[in-house]
């Protein structure tokens, strides 16, 4: 009879471990454990530099999931969410203030458009590749 409790109480201990164990998993690959709290600089858009200006396109992840930058002349934010590696941005909006020249006009319009197309993301050391639902590299950032 005590050895059956013994076996029964084991095997509650093991149960309860397993399941303490599931929830950490889940809670571990929700969380986003790469990005947050970083800061980073543009050096690429689709295979081409940055076009060099008073400010150079930046992106912030903030905690719970929110985001800021300068898209190099607007001001912007959203959300994001990381499952992964997989990376999604929402809820995005910006400032309407006007470049002081058509170079940066038209980089800030690409650089949004590239936002927008973001399906994943690679960290190597200090940078941050952002690439579309095909893999292909749309953005490359250094970290601040």
């Amino acid at each position: 009879m005590r050895k059956t409790r013994v076996l029964l109480m084991l095997g509650g201990l093991a149960v309860g471990l397993a399941a303490a164990l599931a929830f950490a998993a889940i809670s571990f690959a929700g969380a986003n454990t790469g990005l947050a709290g970083t800061h980073w600089q543009l050096t690429e858009i689709n295979g081409q530099p940055a076009v060099a200006g008073d400010v150079t396109p930046t992106l912030q992840f903030l905690p719970e999931d929110r985001l800021s930058g300068n898209g190099g002349c607007n001001g912007y934010g959203g959300a994001y969410t990381v499952n992964g590696s997989a990376l999604q941005f929402s809820e995005m909006m910006s400032t309407l203030m006007a470049c002081a020249d058509d170079a940066l006009t038209t980089q800030e319009s690409a650089y949004f458009q590239a936002l927008g197309s973001v399906a994943s993301y690679a960290l190597s050391g200090d940078t941050l590749t952002l690439k579309d639902a095909s893999g292909a590299p749309v953005l490359v950032f250094a970290r601040l």
